[in-house]
């Protein structure tokens, strides 16, 4: 299985290895994202969802066929593009800094939130943009049926609901939230407040949660085992509004609401990054064009692309926690 790490120690182009570099140190989970390479627009593939049933026989019985079920998804492959220019002027008259690399890291540094965004909120909430993947809560909505509008826990095995309406988070509920991942946890997705709240409860139990150093060196914590990933809160959004009877609309949110009661919850996702799991989806690598002298400007300009998308091969690599919160606010 090829990661992320992978493509950047194969990368030739200097600029990019250094690209690599500053969003693995952002974005920790970056770095762990298994890759399948795929062509065309897009992509229809099998998401299996019940496993295929076995016999204990007989001389003589009759052996009876199962081979599981399996439903088809879809998953398109969108641009996430950006140019930086540098002008000429500001070159020349630096000698201490290099102002091109600079601007190509502040360029990479929004390229990367833009990347989170997608990765989170693509194709869901009245926030997003047409053009970005299908993202986290799309997907996972989406394991109940393609085309399905809300995050429905009654009628979906993925989406476990905290509480009908909204609850502060136990560690029964992120024990709830493992047993729906049947095929194994890679890792845990959250935000900060609620990453403050698992370390409350670790901490009145009697023990915390372990810090640990990941592969990359990445100081991450730990709890039973599996890492915790954090996701700033204007990305993993902790305003997120009081479910239904244990349905969660999204379809109607927009992004950067004020927390408030009624609109005072987060999310958790745990997930199995893997090539049977979840997954980053591409065409080609994430790559940087030297553009060269722009022509109507005295500037360079370096162009950053990457033709990819999100796809969940087996509804088991993903699960979402709805409905909970640290403090409810009234």
């Amino acid at each position: 299985m090829l990661t992320l790490v992978d493509y950047r120690e194969r990368d030739t182009d200097k600029i990019m290895r250094g690209v690599y570099d500053w969003m693995f140190t952002v974005n920790p989970l970056m770095h762990r994202m298994p890759v399948v390479t795929v062509k065309g627009n897009g992509v229809k593939y099998n998401v299996k969802t019940t496993r295929s049933s076995n016999q204990w026989t007989q001389p003589g019985d009759t052996i009876q066929e199962s081979t599981g079920t399996s439903t088809q998804r879809s998953a398109a492959i969108y641009t996430l593009i950006g140019d930086a220019d540098t002008d000429k002027s500001q070159i020349a008259a630096n000698s201490t800094q290099n102002p091109r690399l600079l601007t190509i890291k502040d360029k990479v540094d929004d390229m990367n939130y833009d990347w989170q965004m997608g990765l989170v909120w693509g194709q869901e909430s009245a926030s997003s943009v047409t053009n970005q993947p299908k993202g986290l809560f799309a997907l996972v909505r989406e394991v109940e049926a393609e085309g399905t509008a809300d995050l429905d826990a009654p009628n979906n095995s993925q989406v476990v609901a905290g509480h009908g309406t909204s609850s502060a988070l136990t560690i029964d509920m992120m024990d709830e939230l493992a047993d729906q991942m049947k095929m194994g946890i890679t890792c845990y997705l959250m935000n900060r407040r609620m990453r403050r709240k698992l370390t409350s409860l670790a901490r009145a139990a009697g023990n915390n949660l372990v810090h640990d150093n990941d592969e990359l060196g990445h100081p991450v914590a730990m709890f039973g085992g599996i890492p915790i990933y954090v996701m700033e809160d204007d990305v993993l959004e902790d305003a997120l509004p009081d479910s239904s009877s244990s349905v969660l609309d999204l379809s109607s949110y927009t992004i950067g609401t004020t927390r408030a009661a009624g609109n005072d919850n987060s999310a958790i996702f745990a997930l199995r990054l893997a090539e049977d799991g979840f997954c980053l989806i591409q065409t080609a690598p994430f790559t940087h064009e030297d553009i060269g002298t722009v022509q109507n400007k005295d500037a360079y300009r370096d162009r950053f692309k990457w033709y990819h998308g999100f796809a969940l091969y087996n509804k088991y690599g993903m699960a979402c926690m709805t409905g909970v919160l640290d403090t409810a606010l009234t």
